[in-house]
C-alpha cells in the first residue's frame, strides 16, 4: 500500500481530524482511511461524525465501484484527556455502502454512511492493514 493522501479535515463545530488514505497496490484491495483525533480538538470528535466524515471522504476519492474502503478510528495517546489513555484503533463499518445525500430546510447537504458499528483493533493489524507503520 501507498500513503496517497494525508490531510487535516474540518469537522462540525470547528472542529477538525488527520487524514490517511493508503492505496493498494492491487485495484481489487480495498483503500484504508485512518481518521486520527487530533489532541486539543476543539469541535466535534472522529466518533461522533464518522460516518458524514467517511461519506464526505468516499464523495471526494473515486475508487471503483465494487470496492468498499476500509474506515479505521485512530486515538492517539492521551487525547481523550489524561496522560494514562492508551491510543486506540477501531474498525469502522457502516449500514451503507456508499453516501445517502439528504438536504436540510436551509439547503445544506448532508452525507452520511447510516449507522456506524466499531471494532478494536491492534496497532499491529493496522500495520499489517496499511503496509507500513501508524503513528
Amino acid at each position: 500500500m501507498n500513503l496517497s493522501s494525508d490531510y487535516i479535515h474540518p469537522t462540525p463545530n470547528g472542529g477538525r481530524c488527520r487524514v490517511r488514505i493508503f492505496i493498494p497496490d492491487e485495484e481489487a484491495d480495498a483503500p484504508v482511511v485512518v481518521l486520527t483525533e487530533l489532541v486539543g480538538n476543539p469541535g466535534m470528535s472522529v466518533t461522533n461524525c464518522v460516518e458524514g466524515l467517511a461519506a464526505e471522504i468516499l464523495a471526494h476519492h473515486r475508487w471503483p465501484d465494487r470496492v468498499m474502503a476500509v474506515f479505521v478510528e485512530h486515538y492517539e495517546d492521551g487525547v481523550r484527556g489524561t496522560r494514562d489513555d492508551p491510543q486506540t484503533f477501531d474498525l469502522v463499518r457502516f449500514d451503507n455502502p456508499s453516501p445517502l445525500e439528504t438536504t436540510s430546510a436551509s439547503g445544506r447537504v448532508h452525507r452520511s454512511l447510516g449507522e456506524p458499528r466499531w471494532s478494536a483493533l491492534d496497532r499491529e493489524t493496522v500495520e499489517v492493514l496499511v503496509g507500513q507503520p501508524v503513528r
